[in-house]
């Protein structure tokens, strides 16, 4: 009988591993990247800035700034809610990746070694982080519709 996704000690382990995996990745890169003044800034000043401004329009992503005026709550320091939503994203991400993966009944090890491969790479580094949210929002979504329609995944 096919195990529920989540319900595998693999799955639990894997989570956990990938997530340590991905804060232990973060953790110093205030130390190997740099606060650039490019679109980002603007990204983090609208969610910061949201009370008095309002949501920016459509092609500044007002979700994107909902998003960093929620991580503002936990990091009032712009330049520190800059790094936190970096990892924030990074470690999300790569969780979501996993549970997408195992949804589609690709087996553990093979989910974990990808997502593994995901954390490595430079991805994490492309400015700007609109496309991560994105991605995020896209992986969670696919995730939750094929386990609502695949209810027997592994």
């Amino acid at each position: 009988m096919a195990q529920r996704l989540g319900e595998g000690k693999d799955d639990n382990l894997f989570l956990v591993v990938l997530g340590v995996i991905g804060l232990k990745l973060m953790l110093g890169i205030r130390q190997v990247d740099d606060l650039r003044m490019f679109d980002e800034t603007l990204y983090l000043s609208s969610g910061i800035h949201l009370p008095e401004q309002g949501l920016p329009d459509a092609q500044w992503g007002p979700l994107y700034a909902l998003w960093y005026y929620g991580l503002s709550r936990l990091q009032p320091d712009p330049i520190a809610l800059h790094f936190l939503n970096q990892q924030v994203l990074m470690v999300t991400t790569a969780i979501a990746l996993y549970l997408l993966l195992r949804s589609l009944q690709i087996h553990p090890i093979i989910a974990f070694v990808t997502v593994w491969i995901y954390q490595i790479s430079a991805i994490g580094h492309i400015d700007p982080r609109p496309t991560h949210f994105a991605l995020l929002i896209l992986l969670m979504v696919l995730a939750l519709l094929n386990r609502v329609q695949s209810p027997l995944a592994y």
